[in-house]
């Protein structure tokens, strides 16, 4: 699990939205979907378990940028959906031990804001 966060690590960076301060950006960087940027809006998750023992997520997204070679719509992409998904579960990850921002993000406070 380590190597896989590792190398899912490398295929993105967070990066300022020149939009708004208070916020951030996705950058893909490597890999298949390279050259998008996003912004992620609001995260939730299901208040109980499927019966399967899964979580369901929902999220929001906006896409800000994508390469000009870049054809298929990305909102209805299963693929990318997926991909995401372990992207938010790594910065969650990352947030909750203190190694993403560190001392700069507050998860409450961006979660206040978004609600």
């Amino acid at each position: 699990m380590f190597f896989r966060r590792f190398f899912l690590r490398k295929k993105y960076k967070i990066i300022d939205d020149p939009d708004d301060p208070r916020r951030s950006l996705i950058q893909f960087v490597r890999g298949e979907y390279s050259g998008i940027i996003i912004r992620m809006g609001a995260v939730r998750f299901a208040s109980k378990p499927r019966e399967d023992g899964k979580l369901p997520i929902s999220f929001a997204f906006d896409i800000m940028k994508t390469p000009d070679k870049w054809y298929r719509d990305l909102q209805q992409d299963i693929r990318f959906k997926t991909f995401l998904v372990s992207v938010i579960e790594d910065l969650l990850i990352q947030e909750s031990t203190g190694k993403l921002f560190g001392s700069e993000l507050n998860f409450q406070e961006t979660m206040d804001e978004l609600f």
